[in-house]
Formats: structure tokens, sequence, C-alpha cells
């Protein structure tokens, strides 16, 4: 069944996790990466309301181009063009033939009428990357996560995923939630490739890693990228990007520990030639609380040719991914340590809060106002002060203290209170 993986350690460590799924039908050998697929399929978009068609064979030799970096300039300037061309197929408007392309659900992909198994009760979400879309990104993996017995489900979000990730993971929290409703499951599992592995690592840190039992997250720059074009995004409508910067605030903020939370498992696969993650290593997580495990493709697979855009349709990459979501979720720990969020009006419409407890075991505190973060707090007080300016302009109701507590554990804690107005009037709207 897995004779197509050469490494004979990675096929014993895998065949346990894929015994009775067709492995046959997953395509390997000489692929058609999703932008292949994508030209082949032939694309219309309009501009300025004028629609120029481009014929599959002339998107392919384009594709083909960039993929080869023909000669020794091409060589060094194709990741730069390649990401331009994402950024530009994200931002360009797109006639009805490849609207109702994009629309589409990846093969296997949105049932909603799937019931999650008692071998799969998790269903699996599929979030795309920068330029990409439910569709193109999964056309192979999809097929595959249902033919194992997953209820698939696939989501375009954040304008082709140009987007600030800290605006469209509303889009993404919305149809997590719409997937629980619809299939019963109180838990989800998050398959993410580039911009969307950094995507589900977003969300399952900010809603809550108990909701979240497997994140797969394929070649994504989980510690930011130093692809040179990324910082200078918001030029060309690309605030993503910035996003994923590396060194930038989200990526700080994202990298704060821990980074993978209990109980969620992680499994991360990455390659070597990924040419816009940069570097390709940033893909990679602690493992330190064993509930993390890294595959690099050319080391499991040596001579693998996966790139940054083909690694998503690889079929060691598949294979580590069902894998990786078939291992047994890891139990919620529903205890809780004795923990308060006080909150106190002091005076010129100010507002102090606290976290009041056994210190001993809280190792960080994120205090929001509803969902925006105020302030993060590790080894202080453990207070904040919330200002006159501040509190006049809210309009959010609730005040929230988002605890890490310390041990292997690393055990998250969500406290919520009503928030005050100390005296000031609530702003219109």
């Amino acid at each position: 069944m897995l004779a197509w993986v050469r490494d004979e350690r990675l096929r014993e460590r895998l065949a346990p996790r894929l015994d009775g799924v067709d492995i046959a039908a997953i395509p390997h050998g000489r692929r058609r990466t999703p932008t292949s697929r994508a030209a082949s399929r032939c694309a219309t978009w309009s501009s300025d309301q004028r629609s120029t068609s481009y014929p599959a064979n002339t998107m392919q030799a384009m594709a083909g181009r960039w993929s080869r970096g023909v000669g020794r300039e091409r060589g060094r300037m194709w990741p730069a063009a390649l990401a331009l061309a994402l950024v530009a197929l994200a931002l360009a408007t797109p006639g009805a033939a490849a609207q109702s392309l994009l629309d589409a659900s990846p093969p296997g992909a949105n049932d909603w009428a799937c019931e999650p198994s008692a071998d799969q009760p998790h269903p699996v979400i599929l979030l795309h990357g920068l330029g990409g879309d439910k569709n193109l990104n999964f056309t192979e993996v999809s097929p595959a996560l249902a033919d194992a017995g997953f209820c698939v489900f696939a989501v375009d979000y954040g304008n082709r995923g140009t987007q600030s990730l800290t605006v469209s993971v509303d889009t993404v929290a919305a149809f997590v939630d719409r997937v629980r409703e619809a299939t019963g499951a109180q838990r989800v599992a998050l398959l993410g490739h580039s911009e969307g592995a950094a995507m589900s690592m977003y969300y399952t840190q900010r809603f809550g890693p108990e909701g979240v039992s497997h994140v797969v997250a394929v070649a994504g720059p989980l510690h930011g990228t130093a692809f040179p074009l990324a910082a200078q995004g918001p030029a060309i409508g690309c605030f993503a990007c910035a996003d994923l910067a590396t060194g930038s605030p989200f990526i700080t903020e994202l990298n704060r520990p821990p980074e993978a939370p209990l109980p969620t498992r992680w499994t991360t696969v990455v390659t070597q030639l990924d040419e816009l993650v940069l570097p390709f290593t940033s893909g990679l997580l602690d493992e330190s609380l064993g509930n993390v495990k890294n595959f690099i493709l050319q080391e499991e697979q040596p001579g693998n040719l996966s790139e940054h855009v083909s690694i998503i349709a690889d079929p060691l990459t598949i294979a580590l991914a069902i894998a990786g979501l078939s291992e047994p979720a890891l139990e919620v720990d529903e205890s809780e340590p004795e923990l308060a969020l006080t909150r106190r009006c002091i005076g010129d419409g100010r507002l102090r809060m606290n976290l009041v407890g056994d210190e001993a075991v809280v190792r960080d505190v994120s205090f929001k106002v509803d969902k925006r973060l105020v302030r993060r707090d590790d080894e202080a007080s453990f207070e904040q002060v919330l200002d006159r300016r501040t509190l006049s302009r809210t309009r959010a109701t609730q005040l929230r203290a988002v605890v890490y507590l310390d041990g292997p554990g690393s055990e998250r804690i969500i406290l919520e209170r009503p928030l005050p107005r100390c005296g000031l009037p609530r702003p219109p709207g």
C-alpha cells in the first residue's frame, strides 16, 4: 500500500495509521500542482469592466517558466514573480466563469449532511493560502481525506487571504461554528496550507485549543517569513503579507508561549525547497510539550522535489496529514484552579482589572475587552488599568482574562466579567 514511500522507517510509521485508506487513489509520481491545475481549466478575469481570457496553454507555460526558473536571472527572480502573481490574482475581480470555479467546493468537501464517524469524530476544515481558495488549493487532499472517513469542509476567507489575519479570522470562526452546528461535533480539526497554516494556529490560540482536536500546518510561516516583499504587502493591498513578515506584531504575538497549546495535537509538514517561507524551518513548532510532530519532506523522503505551492498536493504530505489527523485526540482538562477576574472603578473614568488567585500557577495572562487585546502580561502583577480615553471609546460589554497556567499541560482558562462604564456614557452606535 505504501510502496511509493521510499523510506522504510517512514513506511512502518505510517502503515498503522493508514490501514484501510486507498493510498493508490492519491496522485503521485509526476504531479500537477494546484497552479497548473488552475491553468489547465482556464480562467477569466475582468478588470475595469473588461474581461480577458487566458488560454490554458498560455497559463501553463507561464507557470512552467516560474517553476523551472529558466536561466540564472529567472532562477533568482521567479519566487518574487510568483508572489506578486498570487497577490495580483487574489486582488483581481473574477469574471463569471472564474467566479463559478472559485465558488465551487473541492471534491469530497462541504457535504453538510455528513455525520462524523466513531473512528473519525472530528470534522476537518481546510484553510487555503494567500492567493488561493477553497477549491483549487485542495483538489487532491480533500478527496483523500473524505476517502479516509473524515467529514471535510473548506472555506474562503479574507479576500483570497489578502486581508489581515486579525480581520479574516472572524470569517473562519463563523464557519467553524457552522460546521459544529451541522455535524454536532464539539471539536474540529484544522488543516492549513501556507497562510492557512498560520490562520489555523491563530484561530486555535484566539478561540481556544479546547475546541480544536488537531492542527496540520503545511508550509506555514508560523514564525514569519523573511521573503523580501512580505513587509511591503500593504502597498499592493496585501495586509496579510505584512502580518506574516518576520518580526511583525502579529508574528510576535503568535509566537508567545505556548505557541502550540494543549490539548490540541499539532502536525507540521515543510519542504527544504520552500521559496516563499524563509527559512523553511519557520513552519516547525516546539515539540517539548509532547503534542507536536514535525516533518521535513526531504528528511522523510530523500529527493522529494515539492516546493511551496506543490507541497499541498504531494502524496507524502497527504499521507502525513491523514496520519496526524488520525491520532487519538487528547482529553480536555475540565478542572480549574481558584482564580477570579476583579474590576474596580478608580475615579476619573478609569477601570482597574486584576487577576486574583494562586499566582504560582499562572504564567501568562491576556486582558481583553470583548475580543480586542488590551495587554498581555507575564511574570507581572496581572493587573491592567483602562484609561478614560480607552473606556470612553469602546462599545464592548465584556472583560476577558485569558490565562495560561504553568506546568506541562499549559492549560488555558477564560474568565469573563461585565464591563462597567465607570460613569462614562456608552459611545453612539
